[in-house]
């Protein structure tokens, strides 16, 4: 069958006006080869059910430049014995839609690869970046031990439950690589909510102290 074009889509695919002429062949030997078959079941499928029928194929334009086009198609008009005669549709060219899309998978891909290898990093590095901080609060765990009065007691606690609090942040910080890196195990462990909150209340008292407020 022959196939009419308007005006518009002939200058979409790089010729002048009266230069382009087309039947259903020549027309399917100008989409690209790996997009034929897919292009020829879906017209047959539209053919048969009356569509519409939408597809995203790449068809040689008179530059030899392969463009990406996008064809909304519907069966307007079929002979006595219901086969299909007629079709009518619109075709939109959607290369840069589709090169904008591919250059930003690509640059998702590097996104991700990146963010990947920053969160395998802190995962491996999580035993070192502990270790500094579990050496503070052995070394204050030490001086607890040895002859002080209460006010340095009090102070080096203070110290010592400070220091624990920044390794959990510093926990957290890693455990979340460790999600985003495939690196996470869970545990179950008791704790004493009291025990915390007199902890957080404690960090914040040397502050509130410089206030002149008391903070219970």
């Amino acid at each position: 069958g022959s196939i009419s074009v308007s005006p518009e889509y002939v200058r979409m695919i790089g010729y002048e006006p009266g230069e382009f002429t087309s039947n259903i062949q020549s027309w399917l030997s100008s989409v690209h080869p790996d997009d034929r078959e897919s292009v020829s079941a879906a017209i047959k499928d539209c053919a048969e059910n009356g569509g519409p029928c939408t597809l995203e194929y790449r068809r040689r334009a008179k530059s030899g430049q392969w463009l990406w086009i996008r064809s909304v198609g519907k069966i307007v008009e079929w002979s006595t014995t219901g086969q299909a005669i007629r079709m009518i549709g619109i075709h939109t060219d959607i290369t840069q839609s589709v090169q904008m899309d591919r250059e930003l998978r690509k640059a998702m891909a590097a996104a991700e690869s990146a963010n990947k290898a920053k969160s395998e990093f802190l995962a491996t590095m999580s035993h070192e970046i502990r270790t500094p901080m579990n050496g503070i609060i052995g070394m204050t765990d030490l001086v607890l031990d040895t002859r002080l009065d209460q006010e340095q007691r009090d102070f080096v606690g203070i110290i010592k439950t400070s220091a624990e609090s920044l390794i959990t942040i510093i926990n957290d910080i890693l455990d979340f690589s460790k999600i985003e890196a495939g690196m996470l195990s869970i545990e179950k462990v008791p704790c004493d909510l009291r025990q915390i909150i007199d902890g957080a209340i404690q960090s914040c008292g040397l502050r509130a102290g410089e206030k002149r407020l008391r903070l219970r």
